[in-house]
C-alpha cells in the first residue's frame, strides 16, 4: 500500500523498487474500502481499528467472505485447491480439494508468511460436498467462488469450470 495512487498504480514487473511513500502493514490487515481511483484500479482504504488510510491495488485486496456464505471451490488447472487442516500448514502438507465441492464459510484468516505461498488470506470451511466432506479446513479465498446456475460466455475459464463467480474485486 501506498500514501498516493500513483505510487500504487505503477508497473512493479518494470519497476520492483519499493516507492517512497509505502505504508507499512502486516499481511491481511482489515480495511474498508472507501473509493476507487486510478480508473478503477486502485481503492483508497481505511485501516479497521487504526488511525491510518492508504492507497492499494485493487487486484491486491481480498474480499472478506461472511461465515455462513455458501461457496464452491474453484479450484487450479490441475482440478483441485490447496485444503490445509490448519491455518498454519504449510503448503508441502496441504491435502486436495476438488473443483466444485460445495462448502460453507466459517470464517476468514490469515496465515503465517511463506514465501513459497501466494494464499496468505484464507477462509475456514466445512465442506459439504466431495471427498472431503464432513472435514473442516483453510482454503485460499482465491480459489472459491458463488455458486452460479449461469456464467457469461465471457468469463474466465476458472468460473466455467467450477459453475461459480469467483470472490473478487473487479476493476470497473
Amino acid at each position: 500500500m501506498t500514501a498516493g495512487p500513483a505510487s500504487s498504480l505503477r508497473d512493479f514487473m518494470a519497476d520492483p523498487t519499493r516507492p517512497e511513500d509505502v505504508v507499512y502493514e502486516p499481511i491481511g490487515v482489515r480495511v474498508r474500502l472507501v473509493r476507487l481511483a486510478g480508473s478503477g484500479r486502485v481503492a483508497l482504504v481505511h485501516a479497521l481499528g487504526a488511525r491510518w488510510q492508504a492507497f492499494a491495488p485493487l487486484d491486491r485486496l481480498v474480499p472478506e467472505i461472511p461465515a455462513g456464505a455458501k461457496l464452491r471451490v474453484a479450484g487450479g488447472f490441475g482440478g483441485f485447491a490447496e485444503f490445509y487442516p490448519a491455518l498454519d500448514t504449510p503448503r508441502e502438507r496441504a491435502l486436495q480439494i476438488a473443483t466444485g465441492s460445495d462448502v460453507l464459510a466459517l470464517r476468514t484468516g490469515v496465515a503465517p508468511y511463506d514465501r513459497s505461498e501466494p494464499a496468505f488470506v484464507r477462509v475456514r470451511v466445512r465442506v459439504a460436498s466431495g471427498d472431503l466432506r464432513g472435514r473442516t479446513g483453510w482454503i485460499g479465498t482465491a480459489y472459491v467462488g458463488a455458486a452460479a446456475d449461469r456464467i457469461p460466455p465471457g468469463a474466465p475459464t476458472t468460473e466455467k469450470v467450477c459453475s461459480c463467480l469467483l470472490v473478487q474485486f473487479d476493476s470497473p
